[in-house]
């Protein structure tokens, strides 16, 4: 029976202890950066309701992770570099057009970082998620009114993408001449772009499921550029994805080595065209190649015997 109570004894100080540890701290614009600096592992940091200009995240390595509550919050934007331990939900971040700001969210050579339930609006790119990241998730984001993409993954791995929205986006159009010829580019906006680069860690472990997707974009894509030295990606699962988007491109892996694709919805919007002469309607696809591909059971509206419909 002592040994009983010696143990139950050290157990409650154990778990006192760790509750100790943990806190609650509240931040407003003035006072963000010292409590993010003092912040300890499982602590969450509350911001006030208000406007908050660029956030940068210090450096650190929390485990378990600083959960940063911003749902009351509207921020300029935010950069994740260096640094590992942080769980960023909720809030606006509203980023003015570039050259001021490139993107709403930067995830830079970061580890062990989630950013969910937020709004990602008024700029070029919701999320870049880049230069060897690792063990990412974005869950429940919206990413609405943008000039270009919602999600951008370039040399990072493990990275998941769930239940995220790309809505209303406002590319800027391509001018063409009366012939159809193009006189001057736009924006080409992609929901969920992924590449790799020359010389860098290929970007590979990638999850993206529950997304939806719909209005002038591009779906879920991987382009291959061999000019620009740009090798595979590796090791995708793009499932029960909903894409009704503006352009041919809804599901586009290129150059992939292990692929699957299955259960995803795909289809034009209603009334869609090609922005130039002779002005054909779009009809939209799911497209893939690679090696180690396993693609069954997706609904293709435009294209409903194509690539990847059969039942899995």
């Amino acid at each position: 029976m002592r040994f009983a109570s010696l143990a139950g004894a050290v157990l409650v100080a154990a778990v006192s202890s760790a509750h100790a540890q943990s806190s609650t701290r509240a931040a407003d614009p003035t006072s963000l950066s010292l409590a993010l600096a003092r912040a300890a592992p499982g602590d969450t940091v509350r911001l006030a309701a208000g406007y908050y200009e660029d956030i940068v995240l210090p450096v650190r390595d929390h485990r378990p992770a600083v959960v940063i509550d911003a749902s009351a919050a509207t921020v300029r934007s935010l950069t994740i570099r260096g640094t590992a331990g942080w769980a960023w939900r909720g809030g606006r971040i509203v980023s003015p057009l570039p050259p001021k700001v490139w993107r709403n969210v930067l995830i830079d050579n970061a580890r062990r970082i989630e950013v969910s339930g937020t709004v990602l609006t008024g700029g070029h790119t919701g999320v870049v998620v880049t230069r060897g990241s690792e063990d990412i998730v974005l869950r429940a984001n919206r990413a609405t009114g943008l000039q270009s993409d919602g999600f951008n993954i370039a040399t990072a791995r493990r990275v998941s993408l769930i239940d995220n929205q790309c809505t209303d986006f406002r590319p800027i159009p391509a001018i063409f001449n009366a012939k159809g010829k193009m006189l001057k580019d736009g924006t080409h906006p992609d929901c969920i772009m992924m590449w790799s680069e020359k010389g860098q860690t290929p970007t590979s472990d990638l999850t993206i499921t529950g997304n939806r997707m719909s209005g002038k974009m591009q779906g879920i894509t991987h382009f291959w550029h061999p000019s620009l030295g740009r090798g595979p990606v590796r090791n995708v699962k793009v499932l029960n994805n909903i894409v009704d988007v503006s352009w041919w491109h809804g599901i586009n892996m290129d150059n992939t080595i292990g692929l699957t694709v299955r259960g995803n919805r795909v289809s034009s919007i209603a009334g869609a065209r090609s922005p130039a002469f002779p002005f054909s309607p779009i009809r939209t696809w799911l497209k893939f190649e690679g090696t180690g591909i396993v693609a069954c059971g997706n609904s293709v509206e435009d294209f409903p015997t194509g690539p990847g419909t059969k039942p899995c």
